[in-house]
């Protein structure tokens, strides 16, 4: 979802949780070759994973074969119909697994895999299309860099506000299948066209404000080895959920096309200001949605996420 790129410098060496890795890896020369090129970091809160094997991909091979023998085959997705939408209808918990790849000096391309926890209802709007509500709750990242960590903070997504997309459901009684339109908003940013408008890249722009209070611009993530500090970023949050299928009546699972972007606009250290390309990675982009006996916030739904869903 959105990328945020963390760079670390050149000579950084003292209190890197990478030492005893990089021994490992190659002994003293290659930790020097390593930390005087520098190793750049990202998070992109939407996700990222390589192409290789990984717990991230077994996710995904499990999502696609649920144990749920009974799931339908694939729906048409050109059978467009609003006979099932009352079918949606109601609060729905939400976990999304977004997937993208990094270039990393030395290490090459390089994955992190973000999961996102939110909260959602399918409702009428009111003109009686069907649309879905959905409220960020938390980001949790796992690079496969494993000495790679990074703090998102919830006060990210308790200030972002509710997005809202149409739906559109498709196929027949015994195979319905769905796709929840792109939405966009600006994090850390006031953008008035959110989904093409170029972003901030000076923390003096005036679009930019203090989203999470913290007294910094846009909004704080921290990154937490192997150079711990905080990075100030604009943000656009834009996604969409397609090839969703109903596996049952209280279940549904698809995949999630993330278009977020970021831009570093400072940091608490100049060595993590570096820009770092990133690219989505939507073929093992996934959701699942579970729905609720009735409304959840987000402390409810973080407490239950365990065991709540089968994505794991």
């Amino acid at each position: 979802m959105t990328r945020l790129c963390i760079p670390t410098a050149p000579g950084r060496r003292a209190g890197l949780a990478a030492s005893n890795f990089l021994v490992r890896a190659g002994g003293q020369k290659r930790r020097a070759a390593i930390f005087e090129l520098g190793l750049g970091l990202c998070l992109v809160l939407g996700g990222c994973q390589n192409n290789g094997t990984t717990a991230a991909d077994m996710a995904v091979a499990d999502l696609a074969t649920p144990a749920d023998q009974s799931t339908p085959p694939p729906p048409n997705p050109d059978a467009i119909t609003t006979a099932f939408d009352d079918q949606f209808i109601g609060y729905w918990g939400i976990k999304a697994k977004v997937d993208s790849i990094q270039t990393l000096p030395i290490f090459g391309d390089k994955g992190s895999t973000n999961t996102i926890l939110s909260v959602g209802e399918f409702r009428r709007d009111g003109m009686g299309k069907l649309v879905m509500d959905q409220k960020e709750c938390q980001v949790t990242v796992k690079s496969e860099v494993a000495f790679i960590m990074t703090d998102v903070p919830d006060k990210i997504a308790d200030t972002t506000p509710m997005l809202t997309g149409a739906v559109q459901v498709y196929g027949t009684a015994a195979s319905v299948g769905f796709n929840r339109a792109d939405v966009a908003i600006g994090i850390g940013c006031n953008l008035a066209e959110p989904f093409n408008e170029a972003l901030p890249t000076d923390k003096a722009d005036t679009r930019v404000f203090d989203q999470d209070s913290d007294t910094k611009v846009g909004v704080t993530v921290n990154p937490q080895s192997p150079v711990a500090g905080s990075v100030y970023v604009a943000q656009r949050r834009r996604y969409s959920y397609v090839n969703g299928l109903r596996a049952t009546q209280n279940r549904l699972t698809g995949s999630i096309v993330d278009r977020s972007a970021q831009y570093i606009l400072d940091a608490s250290d100049a060595q993590l200001k570096n820009q770092v390309a990133t690219r989505p990675v939507d073929s093992t982009s996934v959701f699942e949605m579970v729905r609720l006996s009735t409304k959840y916030d987000c402390t409810r739904l973080k407490s239950e996420a365990a065991t709540l869903f089968t994505l794991q």
